[in-house]
């Protein structure tokens, strides 16, 4: 019998090894995906911890619960200015605006508050660190200052929620939450349009 060159026989166990490789890899990244999925569709409350930093995410891919929660210290902000804006304007428009916050959004807040228990997502119950800064740099402000930096802050906010709650009109995975935003972006459109023109007489 003759004898088969050592350099064959290495070439043959260097193919077979890489073959081996590879169905290894395979099987386990097949493992890796379904254990993340199984991870993902595990029931449990949603923690306020990135809510309380500012989610830093785009409107478009922010998730329901991530939505729920960065609604939630808006809702907050608007309210506890609102209630600064009433005592503290000059103006008699920006007061009423104010007061006007306050009440939109304080039922806003209880409806946002329902959606999130039945999905059981833990909302705030203080600003996030984005709305915080904003709320603080209005209330060093005093008089004429204060009325024209509120209502700036009005349009700003409310560019940036309109723009969330558009977001979520379609792209919702939850239907209640799609509900919430579908019935309160036409109350925020109002506000905003109402902050351009009020803006615009304080300046």
């Amino acid at each position: 019998m003759k004898k088969i060159p050592s350099i064959i026989l290495a070439s043959a166990l260097a193919m077979t090894m890489g073959c081996s490789s590879t169905d290894t890899s395979s099987d386990t990244t097949t493992t890796s995906t379904a254990e993340t999925s199984a991870s993902d569709t595990t029931a449990a409350p949603v923690s306020t911890a990135a809510g309380a930093r500012g989610t830093g995410i785009s409107s478009t891919d922010m998730s329901d619960a991530a939505f729920l929660i960065e609604a939630a210290s808006s809702g907050l902000m608007e309210v506890e200015l609102g209630e600064l804006a009433a005592k503290t304007a000059m103006d008699p428009e920006v007061k009423k605006f104010g007061q006007m916050m306050v009440d939109h959004h304080t039922k806003a807040n209880e409806e946002l508050n329902a959606v999130a228990a039945a999905m059981n997502v833990e909302l705030p119950t203080v600003l996030n660190q984005m709305h915080r800064e904003m709320a603080d740099k209005l209330k060093v402000k005093t008089g004429k200052s204060f009325d024209e930096a509120y209502m700036d802050l009005m349009e700003k906010a409310h560019k940036r929620d309109i723009d969330m709650f558009v977001a979520k009109t379609t792209s919702a995975e939850n239907s209640a939450v799609k509900d919430f935003a579908v019935r309160t972006l036409p109350v925020l459109r109002s506000h905003l349009e109402m902050a351009n023109q009020i803006e615009d007489t304080v300046d």
